[in-house]
């Protein structure tokens, strides 16, 4: 009988790249924005967190052209004055993208967002071990 190997991938080992933004714009603003500038179908969906059952919003696109997965999340609930990381308060939003990233296709997809008028700041983050777990559950 022949030996067969299996691999499962751990969901921790997800290959990904987060961008932090600033802009003035909505949520709905900027996901429409970053449609039209990536070339993705962002959709809303909820996101709530705590006791207090705060809400952030969440827009994701699984499929894309480039095999590539979006996640547009607020870091801010402008209703009830909350942030979502503390660490990284003066971050409005956190954009995720997950699949199989090159450095041409960071290079890219930066330089895309970074010319969209109304994002002020688009900054990659290199994140605390706690802060990569949140993020690989999204």
């Amino acid at each position: 009988m022949s030996k067969q190997k299996i691999v499962i991938d751990h969901p921790s080992a997800e290959s990904y790249v987060l961008l932090a933004l600033s802009s003035l714009e909505s949520d709905y603003r900027l996901a429409w924005l970053l449609n039209n500038h990536l070339s993705t179908t962002l959709q809303r969906n909820e996101f709530v967190l705590g006791k207090e059952n705060l809400q952030f919003s969440v827009f994701t696109t699984e499929e894309s052209p480039t095999e590539l997965k979006y996640t547009l999340l607020s870091n801010k609930n402008k209703q009830e004055g909350a942030v979502l990381l503390r660490e990284y308060s003066t971050v409005d939003f956190f954009l995720k993208v997950s699949g199989e990233i090159t450095a041409n296709t960071l290079t890219g997809l930066h330089s895309r967002v970074k010319s969209i008028a109304e994002v002020s700041a688009c900054i990659p983050l290199t994140l605390k071990k706690q802060t990569t777990l949140f993020f690989n559950n999204l």
